[in-house]
């Protein structure tokens, strides 16, 4: 194992402390030792890991310090998933199946993810005037992810590896992209912060917007049935003054001196609600069907002479109500 494992920082020709990244000395001091070693300096120096990377060209190196932390905790949360029963209930054939095709789906959403989420976090950089470039943004992202490892903690170990891994970014930001950490706090919280009220925007819209539909359905409902209470009791006032008799078309009832109705609602959609009209002399037969079942309403409703008002669901219970008394 190379001397310098252990003991990361040594003294240039000046005398002065030089960094070496362990990680990018893998290739001498084996893969183990060499993530070992960078994980406890994350941890344990960080300012001093990312005051001394330098100018990065390239994203081979972080990314593949990524993948080193984000595989291994992708199988064990996989295993522990499994094992705790929160997997679908799969037997031992399926298991064997479906294991590669998930993790195949984690790997991609894991490999993929990280360079969303450094794109996105670089707009933050690019606004606040950072130096390092696109890969400063990947390296600081790729190396903070090491913070995902206290996730594995029970209860608390999410909130402390969150909290961790902001102070590890913006500690990296400063150094790799030549911020003041006013600028650093900056550049963190302009994206994530709006990632964050874009989040809590989604979650309030899932839950409102459901809500919001089922208030519009109601009311279009209730709609449908007062106006159906409207068009029978203007027919039955109709026919109180008219010796019994019907109206025989709904221009009866809207032409009338005065008239029994404002408006004429027959052969029309109103409020999300199509309306059919059938008078006759001894009686009528009105209905209100939603013009897109789910979208506009879900129930049709029907009102028929003497104010019967009745809707569908209640017809198909009576049917078959009639249906198990006829078979009894």
């Amino acid at each position: 194992m190379d001397d310098n494992m252990g003991n990361n920082f040594t003294n240039n020709t000046e005398g002065e402390e030089a960094f070496v990244n362990p990680w990018d000395q893998r290739e001498e001091v084996g893969f183990f030792p060499a993530l070992g070693e960078t994980i406890k300096l994350l941890f344990t120096r960080p300012t001093d890991f990312f005051k001394g990377l330098g100018p990065v060209e390239t994203i081979k190196s972080p990314f593949l310090f990524y993948l080193a932390i984000a595989l291994p905790l992708l199988l064990v949360t996989f295993g522990l998933t499994m094992a705790i029963g929160k997997a679908p209930n799969l037997g031992m054939g399926e298991f064997e199946v479906a294991m590669p095709v998930f993790m195949l789906l984690g790997l991609v959403f894991t490999v993929i993810g990280i360079f969303i989420q450094a794109g996105l976090m670089h707009l933050g950089v690019l606004m606040c005037g950072g130096k390092g470039g696109f890969v400063g943004t990947f390296t600081v992202l790729a190396y903070a992810y090491v913070t995902s490892i206290f996730g594995l903690i029970p209860f608390v170990g999410g909130l402390v590896g969150g909290i961790w891994g902001v102070i590890l970014t913006i500690i990296g930001y400063k150094y790799v992209h030549k911020f003041t950490t006013g600028k650093a706090v900056l550049a963190y919280f302009l994206i994530s912060g709006v990632l964050v009220i874009i989040a809590i925007v989604a979650m309030v819209a899932a839950v409102a917007i459901p809500n919001l539909m089922r208030a519009r359905l109601s009311s279009n409902e209730a709609l449908a049935q007062s106006t159906l209470m409207a068009l029978s009791t203007a027919s039955e006032s109709y026919a109180t003054a008219n010796n019994g008799k019907y109206p025989e078309d709904i221009y009866d009832l809207t032409l009338a001196e005065p008239p029994y109705l404002n408006e004429e609602y027959c052969d029309m959609t109103k409020s999300g609600y199509y309306y059919s009209c059938d008078f006759s002399e001894d009686g009528y037969l009105i209905t209100s069907e939603p013009e897109a079942v789910g979208e506009t309403g879900e129930e049709a409703y029907s009102i028929s002479t003497g104010g019967v008002l009745e809707s569908s669901k209640e017809s198909q219970e009576q049917e078959v109500e009639g249906v198990n008394d006829f078979s009894i």
